[in-house]
């Protein structure tokens, strides 16, 4: 997942934190985002020298977790190629909005 920054709703490590409901500290959002959980890594995005990660994000990762944990696959639109990266994804998906909104 690819956090926009234009329509996602922005958290700061400590921010996400303490808007669950366990209130882990700020470095296991961190931690969720470098190391992650049974492979499964929390989206962020660096703006300036601060890291923030979103509502949205969160959402997304305890959704594929769940869905790992019970044995379903994630949502398709969760699933990147074999050997994309997030930038590249966030790329194509870029230059097909483009495209669509040029009407190509």
């Amino acid at each position: 997942m690819t956090i926009d920054y234009r329509t996602h709703t922005l958290l700061t490590f400590a921010q996400a934190a303490a808007s669950l409901p366990h209130r882990p500290h700020a470095s296991t959002c961190f931690r969720w985002s470098t190391r992650g959980i049974r492979g499964i890594r929390l989206a962020t995005i660096q703006i300036g020298g601060i890291l923030f990660t979103s509502e949205e994000a969160l959402q997304h990762f305890f959704e594929e977790l769940n869905a790992k944990r019970i044995g379903e696959a994630p949502p398709v639109a969760a699933q990147p190629k074999a050997g994309t990266t997030q930038r590249q994804a966030a790329h194509r998906l870029a230059v097909k909005q483009e495209l669509q909104r040029l009407g190509v």
